[in-house]
Formats: structure tokens, C-alpha cells, sequence
């Protein structure tokens, strides 16, 4: 088996779009979905912080249920590519390489 490193596919979902097609264009075209929360305070003087949120999750879903909604939805367009190379009762087996953003506080 050739232990090499090869790239099968790539996914994204973040609040500038819903698959990574759709977040390069927003990224080339410079625009951006940051917006005054009508929800989330900030600590000191209890002003709206500026956010970009997926607007089609629920605002009531926690900040690890969206991270991992949309982990889960990137790794399905990531992970396409490679189902498509074998019958739907084959599977063979796939090394796996997230990247995951740094740590947040509170």
C-alpha cells in the first residue's frame, strides 16, 4: 500500500457559505456576513458583539452543536469524492486530516 499522503477532496461550510465553492466566491468577491448580534452581549458593557453566524442553524444552538454541524457537513462534500470511487458495499479504509480552529474563551 503507498503510505503517501494524497488530497481526495476538500469541504468547508462556514457562515459565507454552504460548501466550498460557495465560500470561495464570497471570499474573491471580498464580502463578508459580520453582523451586530441581537443576542450575544459583550461582558464588559453589555454591547452587541459584531459575529458571523450560519444563518440556516437555529440561534438558539450552542456554539458546539454549530461547530460540529458544520464539521460534519464539510466533511460529507470533503469525503464525496472518495465514496464515489468504490461500490456502494466496498469500503476501504481512509486516513483522515481536520483541521479545527483554536481554542475559544468562555
Amino acid at each position: 500500500m503507498n503510505e503517501a499522503p494524497v488530497i481526495v477532496g476538500l469541504g468547508a461550510q462556514t457562515p459565507v457559505g454552504l460548501n466550498l465553492p460557495a465560500n470561495v466566491a464570497v471570499v474573491r468577491a471580498g464580502l463578508n456576513c459580520f453582523h451586530l448580534s441581537d443576542y450575544l452581549l459583550g461582558y464588559k458593557e453589555g454591547e452587541p458583539l459584531k459575529v458571523s453566524q450560519l444563518a440556516t442553524l437555529p440561534k438558539d444552538m450552542g456554539p458546539f452543536e454549530r461547530m460540529k454541524s458544520m464539521a460534519l457537513a464539510a466533511a460529507r462534500e470533503a469525503l464525496e469524492p472518495w465514496l464515489q470511487c468504490f461500490p456502494q458495499d466496498q469500503t476501504e479504509e481512509l486516513a483522515v486530516l481536520l483541521a479545527f480552529p483554536s481554542e475559544r474563551p468562555g
